[in-house]
């Protein structure tokens, strides 16, 4: 009986485990290609203040306020997926997702990977978090690689001043990300509204330039939605006001003042938040290239997938009627 037990466990790991190799990997730069967070950059830094906008000491928040920050910020991502991300995301980017988390349960798809050279690690954690809040997953987006992480060492060494993107640069965040199974360019599907020569001499077709985003976004409904969540969360405003004219910079136009109120808080973001709009609201973008592209690689990967069956198939029925002859 002990037998059975393992074996019938050792059946399950064998059906449970995925082999990734053929497998394919969607890699998406940031800025200009997922999303467009000039306008958010500063609410989002307002309530992740484990990553400071500057080297402010966070010591003016009372301890009892980070936890109320981080359910604020919670509210902040809801609410802002309630209303289409209101133009922060490009739009259409979270229908791709949701066919990529589908891809992804197939076994299609083995790793998503957010690849950007923006500093501020929270910019690529808020775009994981209204991906994963619509798909209903925490599993999709495997790694957020930002300039300074650790695994892109190499190319700030090598290139300072340039903020290159390399194929040297890209196994090496697979290879972590995948428990070492080195990665092949063919499986490897990568979109950016940048040049990036080594990659692109490297995955060729599989090097998707997509149009730069820029979003039109209003800024009345992104504050009244930041308002709404701190105010719900019952964030001390007080305790959050000190801590932004520390983190801006900005005491001495504020000296001596000891109480913030709600308008306050507003007044603060509104002057970093603000800046010159074309439109007043989200471009229309439903023909956008940069989402056929991915829907064009997406179906690239099915219909791989598809050959590679038919090809498995044939190859057994071949063996099968060999065998009956002899």
């Amino acid at each position: 009986m002990l037998w059975v037990g393992v074996k019938t466990q050792y059946r399950r790991t064998q059906k449970n485990q995925t082999p990734l190799q053929g497998m394919a990997h969607f890699v998406f730069d940031l800025d200009a290609t997922l999303a467009d967070l000039t306008m958010v950059y500063h609410c989002v830094a307002a309530l992740r203040v484990h990553h400071p906008l500057s080297q402010a000491p966070t010591t003016v928040l009372a301890p009892a306020s980070v936890p109320v920050l981080e359910t604020a910020y919670a509210l902040f991502v809801k609410k802002i997926l309630a209303q289409n991300t209101l133009g922060i995301l490009r739009p259409g980017l979270l229908d791709v997702m949701k066919k990529l988390h589908l891809m992804k349960r197939r076994g299609l798809v083995a790793s998503v990977i957010i690849y950007s050279n923006n500093h501020y690690l929270p910019n690529l954690e808020f775009v994981r978090d209204l991906i994963h809040a619509h798909v209903g997953s925490n599993r999709l987006i495997s790694q957020c690689i930002h300039w300074d992480h650790p695994l892109r060492n190499q190319e700030r060494t090598l290139f300072p001043q340039l903020y290159p993107k390399t194929w040297n640069g890209l196994c090496a965040i697979l290879l972590h990300t995948v428990h070492g199974t080195l990665p092949m360019a063919k499986d490897v599907l990568f979109f950016d509204d940048m040049d990036h020569i080594d990659l692109q001499n490297t995955l060729q077709s599989n090097y998707y330039k997509v149009p730069a985003y820029q979003a039109t976004l209003p800024l009345q409904p992104l504050l009244h939605t930041f308002m709404a969540a701190i105010e719900e969360a019952r964030v001390p405003m007080t305790s959050l006001g000190l801590y932004l004219i520390q983190a801006y910079g900005i005491q001495q136009f504020f000296g001596g003042m000891t109480e913030f109120l709600g308008e306050d808080i507003r007044f603060l973001l509104s002057l970093y938040v603000l800046r010159p709009l074309s439109n007043g609201g989200p471009k229309d973008t439903a023909f956008d290239d940069g989402i056929a592209m991915m829907n064009e690689a997406m179906e690239k990967v099915k219909q791989k997938s598809i050959r590679m069956k038919r090809r498995t198939k044939r190859g057994r029925t071949l063996k099968k009627r060999r065998f009956t002859q002899r």
